[in-house]
């Protein structure tokens, strides 16, 4: 059993298994949260890490002991919960995955009805419960008999992403997908069924939670090498790349280079702003000069949000924003819920490219030449949080200062944002230039500063 509800993070339930998340605790999570809601009903899903199907059927079962009709997706992607709980109209939806997170990880992302996040007092709330309740779960969690399915709902799901980019629009392209041993390969399979006209070559598409080519987290420099070679290799016109839970999408032009979420972001802003004349699009305060100057200049209302889908899914409906974004990879839409979607933003490049004519590799270049951005550099941290922060201050000076999410400094060529995730134990930094020679000049600074001030530079 856990010693402490540590797996409890800022907006999911994350952790090691078992010492922090363990199938007790999963038990008692599931019973917890229905009286919590009053539900009745319930959504469930996971993904290919070996610890899922076992805190799966723990979930389920909990459920079960508080008379909740449970209905199960199987494996699946997170997405596919949000969305089958939205349109089937279920009381919550519970998803067990990790994501990207290194093996012997795991945990739960939770919805309520119509896609409303769980909130920080939510989350909170059920941490009470289960810690309170935890001494009466089973020491052996049964088997669950008696879940009930939903056979169309991953049609319904394809049938609902698909109307929202116009599908019958996309032009014929050759493709490949990674999906890196996580959930993503068959429902990008049944996907490339509704779109005969692309060719498609799929990678690691067999889910394996032994992740026998690296974990799935398309960032890792390893993973991009093999996504791009394959690209190259197949003279494809782009590759797309998903994490476990295939939640967050990446994408690579037709030579291999890798786009930032960041540029993606604004691509997509160009897509949907003229459909929504005047607009909000939600950002996050990690990068923005491009999104904003976008935003401007389709005549769109920017609205900035702490990262983190908890975050980004209240702003957006606190705004009625139609769409929103984190650089980090993770895309929100109106018309999904306000929930995240790692399909849906790789079918609206599709969508540009088709409508365009043009390759991704031009679609991007112009943002680009306008701001250089870094990619997340990430830190551990052998000394307290506060003792670097400190020093980025100092090395800083008198720049106009944000605290929306850690740390942001703007100067008039530059600016940057330094902030613990909220996940995993480490520290992010983001920066954006107006030139190149500014990006990198200040860039190398600041990894002196940061180090020095007792931080490691981690690959992910």
């Amino acid at each position: 059993m856990p010693s402490s509800l540590a797996a409890f993070k800022a907006y999911d339930v994350r952790g090691r298994v078992p010492e922090d998340l363990d199938e007790r605790l999963v038990f008692t999570l599931g019973r917890e949260v229905s009286g919590m809601l009053n539900a009745t009903t319930a959504v469930v899903g996971y993904d290919a890490r070996e610890e899922s199907p076992a805190l799966f059927n723990s979930l389920c079962a909990g459920l079960q002991a508080a008379g909740v009709n449970v209905f199960s997706l199987g494996m699946c992607g997170t997405e596919e919960v949000y969305h089958a709980t939205g349109a089937f109209g279920h009381d919550v939806g519970i998803m067990v995955t990790a994501s990207h997170n290194p093996k012997g990880y795991n945990g739960l992302k939770l919805i309520k009805a119509d896609g409303i996040a769980f909130s920080g007092e939510d989350l909170k709330a059920l941490e009470a419960l289960v810690a309170s309740g935890l001494d009466a779960a089973p020491s052996v969690i049964p088997l669950v008999e008696g879940i009930n399915t939903l056979p169309d709902a991953r049609d319904a799901y394809l049938t609902h992403i698909l109307s929202m980019v116009s599908a019958k629009s996309l032009k014929p392209m050759k493709i490949v997908v990674n999906c890196m041993n996580g959930s993503a390969g068959p429902t990008l399979r049944a996907l490339a069924e509704r779109l005969p006209q692309m060719t498609w070559i799929f990678m690691q598409d067999e889910p394996d939670g032994t992740f026998p080519y690296g974990l799935p987290n398309p960032l890792l420099p390893e993973q991009r090498k093999r996504t791009a070679d394959a690209i190259r290799e197949h003279s494809a016109d782009l590759g797309v790349a998903f994490d476990g839970d295939f939640d967050r999408c990446f994408v690579f032009d037709h030579e291999g280079h890798f786009v930032s979420p960041y540029y993606t972001l604004g691509l997509l802003v160009e897509a949907l702003l003229p459909e929504h004349p005047g607009a909000t699009i939600v950002h996050d305060p990690r990068l923005y000069w491009d999104t904003i100057d976008t935003i401007d200049r389709l005549g769109g209302t920017p609205a900035v949000s702490r990262g983190g889908h908890l975050f980004f899914k209240q702003k957006m409906r606190e705004t009625g924003a139609i769409f929103g974004a984190e650089v980090s990879g993770h895309y929100f839409f109106k018309d999904f819920y306000y929930c995240d979607s790692g399909v849906l933003p790789f079918l609206f490049v599709l969508r540009v490219m088709s409508e365009t004519g043009k390759t991704l590799l031009d679609l991007v270049a112009h943002r680009r030449e306008h701001i250089s951005a870094s990619e997340e550099t990430n830190f551990r941290l052998s000394a307290p949080v506060h003792e670097v922060l400190d020093a980025v201050r100092l090395a800083t000076g008198s720049a106009t200062t944000e605290m929306i999410d850690g740390l942001g400094f703007t100067f008039d060529t530059w600016r940057m944002n330094i902030r613990s995730s909220n996940t995993e134990p480490l520290l992010r930094l983001n920066i954006e230039a107006k030139d190149p020679e500014t990006l990198v000049r200040e860039h190398s600074r600041l990894l002196d500063v940061i180090c020095a001030a007792g931080a490691t530079l981690s690959d992910h």
